[in-house]
């Protein structure tokens, strides 16, 4: 999963996928914000973790939150600086 946010700045919501830019979209409204995500690896990641999400009959976006909400994309407490807790 990329880290930053649980939607990866919308994109684990798979809207940005084969270089669509919807309407409104932050994205499309404000393309230097997501100048982290213009990676090489990012869109075959989104497009793979779109499929996971299609093959359990969720969405990107809602397989993402759910994921997040699990604790999935947790630091290890171990990992936490001291001033976390």
């Amino acid at each position: 999963m990329l880290a930053y946010s649980p939607l990866a700045f919308g994109h684990l919501s798979a809207k940005y996928l084969n270089g669509a830019k919807p309407a409104g979209a932050r994205l499309t409204k404000y393309p230097l914000f997501g100048q982290r995500y213009d990676k090489p690896n990012v869109m075959p990641a989104v497009a793979a973790y779109a499929e996971l999400a299609r093959t359990a009959r969720l969405s990107a976006a809602s397989l993402a939150l759910s994921c997040a909400a699990a604790g999935f994309a947790r630091v290890p407490s171990s990992a936490q600086p001291p001033w976390s807790s």
